[in-house]
């Protein structure tokens, strides 16, 4: 009977014992359950990031997966400036991080690139005013100004103080020919910070490319009182003196720039320019000679030492010059209206021709390619169509005497006949 007791005692112990480990069990696979869950909300959590391009490690595939779905193959005031409101958390230097790789796609040319990068940022802050401003330039680097124009206003409706990014839409409504709007936003910025220089700077520049050269000079000499040594200011003075036909005072300008540095590039032109209006030619290739020297991919100064070679009588340097300048920009108005006349002097009038049509399918009007045309005709003896453009410039410009007396001429000769 003892016995049979013990035995009973001993399985009541096991079984409790079996119950008392399988509580104990569930409440610590209960707790570690919970902490595995809180993990792999940390986890998902840390997943979100990388998913929205937070991870620099990622960066690469995030910008190609973009790209793919674009179907895309692969100084200005205020670019590339950095965020001034950077956190101190590891997400906020992570952005840092990522808008300098944007920055530096910039840098190396590739404006769809870096506009990714940008997009990224704009993903988790869509009023990052910096990643709005590069990404207008990057459009502005590509030419498409209307894009440009519409990322720089939304990071100034952001940031109604952000003068940087005003700047460079200003930049971009002057290549929209829209003069008025651009002195808007320069009024602006100047009227929020008076010691902005080079808002100044770029306000009289395009007052004189608008023939306002009196207002140009106050723009300028606004400049100079900020900054007395703002060499670009006093050659921007110098070029509205030189426009008012002033230009003893205008070379007083250029000579003030170069004291202050003498690789001023646009100062040396500027003098040479005024050089060969005076019919100083050799001094002024001297002068081309020095600029082109500096850098020469300098358009300006090709397109002036162009210019010299063809009144010179070097057709053919002149043409090599233009071609030169060509490359860099197709459409430069200056280097095919001196191809042109050099070829014409050359007896090439065909090439002429084509060159000069290159310009009159963007600027019909162009008067000075009209008499180009129309010196080959008379070359060429077309007296019809010669008759006709003497009628296309005189419409244009009725003040051309001289085209009123050439078209006499051939009427004259024609009725000889």
């Amino acid at each position: 009977m003892a016995e049979d007791l013990t035995l009973i005692y001993t399985i009541i112990g096991i079984l409790f014992g079996v119950l008392a480990a399988v509580i104990i069990g569930n409440f610590f696979w209960k707790k570690s359950g919970e902490d595995i869950n809180r993990s792999t909300d940390k986890i998902l959590k840390n997943q979100e990031v990388v998913k929205r391009g937070l991870d620099v490690l990622r960066i690469e595939d995030k910008v190609d997966e973009i790209l793919k779905k674009q179907n895309t193959i692969i100084n200005l005031h205020g670019v590339r400036e950095e965020s001034t409101n950077i956190e101190t958390s590891k997400k906020s230097l992570t952005l840092k991080q990522i808008r300098e790789k944007g920055n530096k796609l910039l840098d190396q040319n590739e404006p769809v690139k870096a506009r990714a990068i940008y997009d990224i940022i704009l993903e988790e802050d869509e009023c990052e005013s910096s990643a709005l401003n590069n990404k207008a330039y990057s459009y502005f680097l590509e030419k498409k100004y209307e894009e440009a124009t519409y990322w720089y206003q939304k990071a100034i409706d952001c940031d109604e103080n952000y003068l940087h990014a005003r700047n460079d839409f200003a930049a971009a409504l002057i290549q929209l020919n829209k003069p008025d709007d651009a002195l808007e936003q320069f009024d602006i910025i100047l009227k929020k910070d008076s010691s902005d220089k080079v808002a100044a700077y770029n306000r009289g520049v395009l007052l004189n490319n608008i023939g306002r050269y009196d207002d140009a000079i106050t723009s300028h000499e606004r400049a100079l009182s900020i900054d007395s040594n703002y060499a670009d200011a006093i050659v921007g003075k110098g070029v509205a003196l030189d426009n008012l036909g002033k230009q003893d005072l205008a070379m007083k300008c250029y000579d003030e720039a170069l004291e202050i540095d003498e690789s001023h590039i646009d100062a040396i032109n500027n003098k040479g320019g005024i050089l060969a209006k005076q019919g100083k030619i050799d001094k002024s290739i001297k002068f081309f000679n020095k600029a082109f020297s500096l850098d020469n991919k300098h358009i300006r100064t090709l397109n002036n030492l162009s210019l010299a070679m063809h009144n010179k009588g070097n057709h053919l340097e002149a043409i090599e010059l233009a071609d030169e300048l060509l490359e860099l920009d197709k459409n430069y108005a200056g280097a095919l209206l001196t191809k042109s006349a050099s070829l014409i002097e050359l007896h090439r009038y065909p090439e002429a021709l084509e060159t000069i049509e290159h310009i009159l399918i963007t600027k019909p009007s162009n008067v000075k390619a009209l008499r180009n045309k129309l010196q080959c005709m008379i070359k060429l003896n077309n007296a019809e169509m010669a008759i006709k453009l003497c009628d296309e410039i005189l419409k244009i410009d009725s003040t051309s005497d001289d085209i009123s007396n050439v078209k006499n001429k051939i009427i004259e000769t024609i009725n000889k006949k």
